[in-house]
């Protein structure tokens, strides 16, 4: 499955997620990692909770619809309420402070921002 993406790039990790259809709440999910060779090598499959209202494309895609977008996404910054567990990510532990804009018509609009700061 992972060896037939083109757009996968130079990346040495990859989580697929797939489902029966856009409107199913569940989904499976794969990890794969590369070896030496540059292969993909499987490490993991489960299932999971996608959204309540299942896929959605990005053009249809809107706050509050409790869908998951379709499409490719890097993951950037890990983070969590305590210290760093042991990732390799950048990883940022969270604080009362921080607050992730949710608001559509603002221009902080799903970014990660400071309370006292914005």
């Amino acid at each position: 499955m992972a060896e037939g993406l083109k757009t996968v790039g130079s990346n040495k990790q990859l989580i697929i997620i797939t489902s029966n259809g856009y409107n199913t709440p569940n989904a499976e999910i794969r990890t794969f990692e590369r070896n030496s060779q540059g292969k993909w090598v499987p490490v993991l499959t489960t299932t999971g909770p996608i959204g309540k209202y299942g896929f959605a494309t990005a053009a249809s895609m809107r706050e509050g619809r409790n869908k998951s977008p379709i499409g490719k996404y890097s993951i950037g910054t890990a983070f969590g309420r305590y210290g760093n567990p042991g990732t390799k990510m950048p990883y940022r532990k969270i604080t009362s402070d921080d607050v992730w804009v949710d608001d559509p018509t603002s221009k902080l609009y799903n970014t990660w921002q400071s309370r006292s700061e914005t």
